[in-house]
């Protein structure tokens, strides 16, 4: 799982940047702006029930976006993992283990006393103080820990062995079979019934046993460019057309029935979404097909983005991004609402770059302690 930097492929380490990127976006609009656009007591605390009206906001369907990236990054890191993963046998789940569990521990720690420190400077003024975070951080923060680590062990415990020993054929209709399971409604729903959760591995499982499927067979050589590009385009229709639909039911029904107040829909995204799936698969393969280079930068920065995942994953980055009225931004100036939330997705970026800087600091002093 850790390489030398000279040894990683810059583009598979930039698509890890992406794929950050587009989960911190969707943080904010699930955990803050999305709150702000729906929830009535939000609007009535910040005075900013713009969109309170039975009108079709173009400008919305940046919400339903911001919902679609936070899956489709998650598949994406799983579709790296599988590609460099699966057709390993000796996958050293030791060292994974150790690696997950320090960097848990570390951002824990940092959140419990940056979020002290930042409650102590900021606690007399009024609407600006922190969350707090607390030790339960560590068992509670970030799903996405254990759940790439259950992944990552099924690979080592039998399917990555078992993988290697079928053809195409036995290949391909396991991923059909195993595809179907987690689409089919029925299926799916039963999966979670029987543990809550098992859709999600599933989809997580049929994720890292493509991508050693593409590094095995690649059996997306024949799809040029051209038309994964239009498959992109074809995607993101769909994702608007479908929030059309949702909106304009929502307004029929408010017309109908009647109400108060009108709160707008927003479409969410769930892992195991085909449109997630689809465009995942997509996004890998436009990456994997790019001419391979080394940056260390690029690669420094690929390598901290477990550390980004879990220092702002938590309550108290949610609590700074309320502060801002992101309602008021998006009515007026669409422009604004979308320079501030890369303003601020950048800014998280950073602090999580610096956190694990820190952590990586700590981690070699340790390491020469114990060579000595």
């Amino acid at each position: 799982m850790k390489e030398k930097s000279d040894n990683r492929s810059s583009n598979f380490e930039l698509l890890r940047v992406l794929a950050m990127v587009m989960i911190i976006i969707h943080h904010i609009f699930v955990h803050c702006i999305n709150i702000q656009l729906t929830d009535y007591s939000s609007m009535t605390r910040m005075d900013n029930g713009y969109f309170n009206n039975p009108i079709i906001f173009k400008r919305l369907w940046l919400s339903d976006f911001g919902s679609f990236f936070g899956p489709l990054g998650n598949a994406i890191f799983v579709l790296i993992s599988g590609y460099f993963l699966v057709q390993k046998e000796n996958v050293n789940m030791v060292k994974i283990s150790k690696k997950l569990l320090s960097q848990l521990a570390f951002a824990s720690v940092a959140l419990i006393g940056g979020s002290f420190l930042w409650y102590r400077l900021t606690k007399l003024e009024v609407g600006r103080y922190v969350g707090l975070a607390d030790i339960s951080n560590f068992n509670t923060m970030s799903w996405y820990v254990g759940y790439y680590f259950m992944i990552i062990l099924i690979g080592k415990l039998f399917l990555n062995s078992w993988l290697s020993k079928l053809d195409f054929k036995q290949y391909s209709e396991f991923l059909l079979i195993i595809f179907a399971m987690v689409e089919f409604g029925w299926t799916g729903a039963l999966l979670d019934g029987l543990i809550p959760g098992l859709r999600t591995l599933g989809t997580g499982i049929f994720l890292y046993s493509f991508s050693g499927y593409i590094k095995k067979y690649d059996p997306l050589r024949r799809i040029k460019l051209p038309f994964i590009v239009l498959g992109g385009l074809f995607v993101i229709c769909l994702i608007c057309l479908s929030a059309y639909n949702v909106r304009s039911l929502s307004m029929e029904n408010f017309e109908k029935f009647g109400g108060k107040i009108y709160i707008q829909v927003v479409t969410e995204y769930s892992n195991w979404h085909v449109l997630v799936i689809i465009s995942g698969i997509m996004l890998f393969e436009l990456f994997r097909r790019m001419k391979t280079f080394s940056s260390r930068i690029i690669n420094f920065l690929g390598s901290s983005t477990f550390m980004i995942y879990l220092i702002h994953d938590n309550g108290v980055f949610y609590s700074l991004w309320e502060k801002t009225d992101w309602i008021y931004y998006w009515y007026n100036s669409t422009a604004t609402f979308v320079i501030n939330i890369l303003k601020y997705a950048g800014l998280t970026f950073l602090i999580g770059v610096v956190a694990y800087i820190i952590y990586s600091c700590i981690d070699r002093v340790m390491y020469l302690k114990n060579r000595t």
